[in-house]
């Protein structure tokens, strides 16, 4: 041995003591020896870093057996040998099978530097050796769970689920002594969500502090800023403000990024057991597996995203759809209800339509388990949650505690009865902010998710458009009729034709009356076909004169009507725009 030999012995007999001495010093020119005499005094020393124990068989006060136990118990790698009176076959077998490495008997005390050196490589080799089959099975023990974690990015669709099983998964197969994640999702980055398992107190409660705050542990602060790994030895230093600190101080923790290409999902915390210790091989699975574990996150992430995108094309194509088969904006609204309600909660659902020039609401639609009205108009509710929302332009989704605090800080007042969550967006075109739809339970608080909130603000613009569109064409017939009722009984003749071609596509009843044709003999002719006009000239003179002018007045013809008729008339006319053409308004006096 090229160090000095570091010894312990276990020996009364101050004789033996200088006998062993003597033996020691030809095959050991440097070593440390120290004698104990007493139970006591062998506990105390046993905790220090000796080579070898040798222990006399038996003493007064305390023997080599009760020495061998206790060495098997603390210190079973450390080499121990036997020093017996005399050649006694039935002790050596009974030293060797309570675990003692050799024995030398007294009479052969020269031996014993021989057997020392033989002792310490056996042990060495057979430290070695169970060290070895120890870091293959901690290292078999993490590869399982590497395997188990894997296994779920195949079949877990939920980004929570997903990491609630990997911290039951990592404490139950012995990985983590106990471990937690904190997630937020790509969007949401002051939103963050926990999981947890191995701690035994409730873990939910004792980090409410981080809940209310937004913020970690001071031990997750470097991997979340640098997305790094960090490992340490819990203390007050790094984990003073972590309410689990009294549990697990003076354990090994390892902190790892949950990161997947550039997305950042959050952190994963491991508290390694103790028979595991944070060489490099053991931080690369630690790295492997949380980056498995992203590497999942992602994938639920993007399937998520595909099946959100391909609602919302389905949403806004049927709401499309809907704007162009119905008929009135009831009808719109009604059917946009429906398509709604395969994919949320709609029981109780409204649409509310501002009127800047009163500053009220008209509510188109409107169903509710409270108030049966299907609609009603011109209502004020400048400080509803309604106006709320259309004033500030945003989504909101408010359960019954914001609502009481939006009264509290009066920004909105309690209009109709309260429902456990609220939840509208502002129907917005490029025209403004036309109003707001939205919907409401009045028994679930958690009818509605930010993700419907989402999704509801996906569709909002395509329904604004729409409900816009509809409103307009409502709006326009309401008109043409207004227009067709007072053409049709207008006291004058009057008819409109394409200026392209002279066709009439609209004449009224005192006009079929003037010339003597039917409404059915008149469209789709022109009044050259029906030979309306004595003097040709006069008909290009009159057409002349209104492309050049757009408009003619009073202008004087004879017209021949059926059965050869002759009517003198005063015709005024305009050029007008319909669908996109021209066409010639005129009204005929006889």
């Amino acid at each position: 041995m090229n160090k000095q030999l570091n010894l312990l012995l276990l020996e009364d007999n101050e004789m033996d003591v200088k006998l062993l001495e003597n033996a020691l010093k030809t095959d050991f020119p440097e070593f440390k020896m120290k004698v104990v005499q007493t139970e006591d005094e062998y506990l105390l020393e046993i905790e220090k870093d000796y080579d070898i124990i040798i222990s006399d068989y038996a003493m007064p006060r305390f023997d080599g057996m009760k020495a061998l136990q206790i060495r098997n118990q603390l210190r079973p790698f450390v080499p121990f040998i036997v020093i017996t009176g005399s050649m006694n076959e039935a002790t050596a077998v009974e030293c060797m099978k309570a675990g003692a490495d050799d024995y030398v008997i007294k009479e052969h005390i020269r031996r014993v530097g021989q057997a020392i050196k033989r002792t310490i490589a056996m042990k060495r080799t057979e430290r070695q050796q169970k060290l070895a089959q120890g870091r293959v099975k901690i290292l078999n023990r993490l590869l399982l769970t590497l395997r188990l974690v894997n296994q779920l990015v195949t079949s877990e669709k939920d980004v929570l689920s997903l990491l609630q099983r990997t911290c039951d998964i990592m404490v139950d197969e012995g990985m983590a002594r106990a471990s937690w994640i904190s997630y937020q999702e790509p969007g949401r980055p002051a939103k963050w969500q926990w999981v947890q398992a191995g701690y035994v107190d409730d873990f939910r409660q004792k980090i409410q502090v981080f809940y209310k705050t937004k913020s970690l542990p001071a031990c997750a602060l470097p991997t979340v800023k640098g997305h790094e790994i960090n490992t340490f030895v819990r203390s007050a230093e790094n984990c003073g403000d972590c309410p689990l600190f009294s549990q697990m101080q003076d354990k090994q923790q390892v902190v790892l990024p949950l990161q997947y290409d550039s997305f950042f999902y959050g952190v994963i915390a491991i508290l390694v057991p103790d028979d595991i210790s944070l060489t490099m091989e053991e931080i690369n699975l630690f790295e492997e597996a949380a980056s498995d574990i992203a590497y999942a996150i992602n994938h639920i992430l993007i399937k998520k995203e595909k099946v959100r995108a391909a609602r919302v094309r389905s949403l806004i194509y049927d709401i499309s759809q809907a704007a162009l088969i119905t008929e009135d904006l009831s009808q719109l609204l009604t059917k946009i209800h429906k398509i709604l309600g395969n994919h949320l909660n709609v029981s109780n659902f409204y649409v509310a339509l501002y009127r800047a020039d009163t500053n009220t609401y008209d509510f188109p639609y409107f169903k509710d388990a409270h108030d049966k009205v299907q609609s009603f108009k011109d209502v004020e509710t400048s400080k509803g949650i309604t106006d709320y929302v259309r004033r500030n332009a945003k989504p909101l989704l408010a359960t019954e505690d914001i609502i009481n605090r939006l009264v509290a800080d009066k920004q909105i007042k309690k209009v109709g009865h309260l429902s456990k969550v609220w939840m509208g967006v502002p129907l917005a075109t490029k025209n403004g902010i036309i109003g707001v739809m939205a919907l409401q339970n009045y028994e679930n608080a958690h009818a509605f998710t930010q993700e419907d909130l989402e999704l509801l603000s996906f569709i909002s613009g395509q329904v604004a458009m729409s409900i816009e569109k509809r409103d307009l064409m409502d709006r326009i017939a309401e008109s043409e009729s207004q227009f067709r009722a007072a053409f049709m009984l207008s006291p004058d003749s009057i008819i409109i034709s394409r200026l392209s071609d002279g066709k009439y596509i609209l004449v009224n009843k005192k006009f079929q009356k003037l010339v003597g044709y039917t409404e059915k003999q008149i469209l789709g002719k022109t009044s050259i076909n029906l030979k309306l006009w004595v003097k040709k000239h006069d008909r290009d003179d009159f057409v002349q004169k209104l492309r050049e002018h757009n408009t003619l007045y009073n202008y004087e013809t004879i017209f021949k009507g059926k059965k050869d008729r002759k009517v003198n008339v005063l015709i005024s006319s305009r050029l007008i725009n319909l669908a996109g053409a021209p066409h010639i308004l005129s009204v005929t006096r006889d």
